[in-house]
């Protein structure tokens, strides 16, 4: 670090230190967002989504395989000198002999596609490739892929994240597929199986590595004393600069983030700290020896300004505000009337928020921003009295929102998007991505005045992944007990609010009075459509009327949504499997009308209790009648539906007495629910994988 150049020029005495330019390499690591198999012949409408995904080469369309994979590369600047970009693999498994080799060819994508719905012949469900077997373009580097399990296997692709990166075509999101180019026939040997991104070992899991260039300006690093001007530090710092606040002093005011000109981020954290590894989730017991920021009214202690970017805010605490009726961070403006005035690339890593443990807090982040990150951080303690309040909450800004691997703790909804009026016409928040998280509410609040609704909700919402969380302990209080809510409203003039494309896989949710809540429409203002969800391997257990009041119901269903995928989940809940209804919604002429059946109902692979009246619908019979009443050309093959009466369902499914069924996992008093290596549902699936969720995958 060079020497200091200026100090005690800002009240509070704060000191800069000038850091000379230099040429430099970073390295930057990416998670790969998606992930699959695409397999021709028979499995050409077949999802293959699971911890593996393949490559193999065969004239006969049965045993030729795919892989198709998105990376998110939009974090990185236009125009930056990328030196080179590596995918990596883990190879799984192959065939033939030991040590030998095949030619593997990665391809651009040139359309979007979804992993837990993509087949040879869609890229989602409905939605067909232009050409079966995907959209392929160009070639890049071919890779001779050796036949040895537990190699790592490298795919040069510097030159497709360049042109990506760039801005060359219609998104700065990285898509590729990978295909055995090496031809010979119906060619056993050429099946390669690699580890994907839902591998139970993270270490196995696909990573892009990208190395670039830096010339670094000068850049700045300010240190604030106790007491020190911590917004003259913000409007100071230099673009790739940092303001280091004291260790275990604490900051009051509302403090804005300017807006600056310039890409390269900007870091605010506490100084002589050892944080938690980059990675790693923060917890309460760093408090003390971190900076604490707080607000000494209503407003929040840090907030954007119109149009901020490039922003990191890592090792920070923030207390309640004094008046804890807001947000403690304000990311973007629920003013913004234009999306060029929303703030972006705002990233909140390793930080701590608390509410008052009396007063509670309203919110703890509004997320109204674009190319938003949270992170390894911890929020809790959020509850209000009479209105709602969220850990999480976004609904006037674009996305991309990225929340992985925090602690959420909060009374109303844990996370929300939509839910407020949307100043920015015709916005709907997208591209939301949920994973590794804990989702929680402290049950001392049972029975408190502290406003209680639900785990997870989207009122407004579009592209959203909900992946590998836990999500734990939700009542009946104000709501009447669903953890999950998906239910499009029109909260404030909006009628093109929508939930759509969503998908919920790989969580476990316990401790709840019901579980998932599906409407298609706003049932008191015009709204879009509730469509395409795939609720898929997840494991849900203790959904209990007797334990958290509410009906125990593992899905309620209404309102004329479309297009509903419920797959390979594993269910021990009290109350109704399916619970039906219809009721009514504004039509796109303002008129009030009954809604009709549910178009694309699929129930596939599950393992659920019946109970008393397992797949029902008001007014109708259970099983077929309400299934044929409720929706129209539904799929309901391969599920278990213990203590049910066949003659009351549609055929290929099972029905065991409830007895044997618990009897056939692994410890289900313990809440072991893998099954037995005896279980008649090991591979019984409509995929030929077992019933139930994929414990590799939670």
């Amino acid at each position: 670090m060079g020497r200091g150049v200026l100090s005690c020029v800002f009240a509070g005495c704060m000191t800069l230190w000038s850091v000379a330019a230099a040429s430099a390499q970073s390295t930057q690591a990416f998670n790969v967002a998606g992930d699959t198999t695409i397999r021709n012949g028979a499995w050409a409408t077949v999802n293959q989504d699971g911890p593996v995904f393949h490559t193999r080469s065969s004239t006969v369309p049965d045993w030729e395989r795919r892989a198709v994979i998105s990376i998110d590369t939009s974090t990185l600047a236009p125009n930056l000198p990328i030196s080179s970009a590596i995918l990596t693999l883990t190879l799984k498994s192959g065939l033939g002999a030991a040590n030998t080799t095949r030619p593997v060819t990665v391809y651009r994508l040139t359309t979007q596609f979804y992993d837990g719905e993509a087949t040879w012949m869609n890229r989602r469900t409905t939605i067909p490739w232009q050409t079966p077997g995907g959209d392929i373009a160009e070639s890049y580097s071919t890779v001779m892929v050796t036949n040895t399990a537990g190699a790592k296997v490298d795919f040069d692709i510097t030159a497709l994240v360049r042109r990506v990166v760039n801005g060359e075509f219609d998104t700065r999101v990285t898509r590729l597929a990978l295909i055995d180019v090496g031809g010979g026939g119906d060619v056993k040997e050429s099946y390669r199986e690699y580890h994907s991104s839902e591998a139970s070992a993270a270490a196995n899991r696909p990573q892009l590595t990208v190395r670039y260039n830096t010339t670094d300006p000068p850049a700045s690093v300010i240190d604030v004393p106790p007491g020190g001007d911590l917004q003259a530090a913000l409007n100071s710092v230099q673009r790739g600069g940092t303001v280091r606040l004291a260790s275990g002093a604490t900051f009051v005011g509302n403090f804005t983030l300017p807006n600056k000109i310039g890409t390269d981020y900007i870091l605010l954290t506490t100084g002589g700290v050892s944080l938690p590894p980059a990675g790693t989730r923060i917890d309460p017991s760093y408090r003390p020896q971190l900076a604490t920021i707080k607000s000494p009214n209503v407003m929040p202690a840090l907030a954007t300004a119109n149009s901020a970017s490039y922003y990191r805010i890592v090792g920070v605490a923030f207390a309640a505000n004094s008046d804890p009726a807001s947000d403690v961070i304000a990311i973007g403006d629920s003013a913004n009337t234009q999306l060029s005035e929303v703030a972006h690339h705002i990233e909140i890593d390793r930080v701590l928020i608390a509410g008052d443990p009396a007063l509670g807090q309203k919110r703890g982040i509004a997320a109204n921003g674009a190319h938003v990150v949270i992170m390894n951080s911890d929020i809790r303690d959020i509850k209000a009295a009479g209105q709602d309040s969220q850990a999480i909450a976004g609904w006037n800004g674009p996305g991309p929102v990225t929340i992985t691997n925090n602690f959420l703790q909060a009374a109303g909804e844990n996370i929300m998007f939509g839910g407020a009026g949307t100043n920015i016409a015709n916005l709907v928040p997208s591209d939301i991505t949920v994973e590794n998280n804990v989702l929680s509410k402290d049950t001392s609040w049972r029975g408190s005045s502290w406003t209680v609704k639900n785990l997870f909700e989207l009122k407004s919402a579009r592209r959203v992944i909900v992946r590998r969380n836990l999500m734990e302990y939700n009542w009946s209080a104000a709501q009447p007990g669903f953890a999950i809510v998906f239910t499009p409203r029109n909260s404030g003039g909006n009628p093109w609010s929508v939930v759509e494309d969503v998908e919920f896989s790989g969580n476990t949710l316990r401790h709840s009075g019901s579980a998932f809540n599906l409407l298609g429409h706003d049932d008191l203002k015009q709204s879009g459509q509730l469509a395409r969800i795939l609720i898929k391997n997840n494991l849900v257990y203790d959904i209990s009327s007797t334990n958290w009041g509410g009906g125990g119901i593992f899905a309620q269903i209404g309102g004329e949504p479309r297009d509903i995928t419920i797959d390979h989940n594993t269910v021990m809940h009290q109350g109704n499997v399916i619970t039906f209804y219809s009721g009514s919604y504004i039509n796109s002429s303002g008129v009030k009308q009954t809604a009709g059946p549910i178009v694309g109902f699929v129930f596939t692979n599950n393992l659920v209790k019946h109970n008393a009246y397992g797949i029902f619908g008001s007014g109708q019979a259970f099983g077929n009648g309400s299934i044929n009443y409720y929706t129209t050309g539904s799929i309901i093959r391969r599920n278990v539906l213990a203590g049910g009466l066949a003659s009351r369902y549609p055929v290929d499914n099972f029905f065991p007495t409830v007895a044997v069924f618990l009897a056939g996992f692994v410890n289900a008093p313990g809440d072991d629910y893998r099954l037995l290596s005896s279980s008649p549902y090991l591979g019984a699936g409509t995929d030929g994988l077992d019933l139930g969720c994929s414990f590799g995958a939670l």
